[in-house]
């Protein structure tokens, strides 16, 4: 009869430190993505009362519960876009 042994394999001390540095390196990653969760992004036209675009109009956008304000200038046309605005009320 012939005993076969049965060994467990264990992984490498070599698969540890990869693993490990696969997540530091998908660590920073991630808290790039988290900054910019619970922000928007405010943009459109600004036109007066024909209808006509306004080039270089001045914009502030404030959020209503804490008072803080952010604004911008049209370009030349009428377009205007203000980004990473924290999601709340704004006026």
């Amino acid at each position: 009869m012939h005993s076969q042994i049965f060994t467990t394999h264990r992984p490498s001390l070599f698969l540890h430190f990869s693993l490990l540095a696969a997540l530091l390196f998908c660590v920073p990653q991630l808290r790039l993505y988290a900054q910019s969760a619970g922000t928007a992004s405010v943009q459109g036209s600004v036109t007066d009362a024909t209808g006509a675009a306004v080039p270089n109009a001045n914009l502030v956008l404030t959020n209503t519960d804490t008072g803080t304000s952010r604004s911008t200038t049209s370009d030349s046309g009428d377009l205007y876009s203000i980004p990473n605005v924290p999601v709340g009320p704004i006026r």
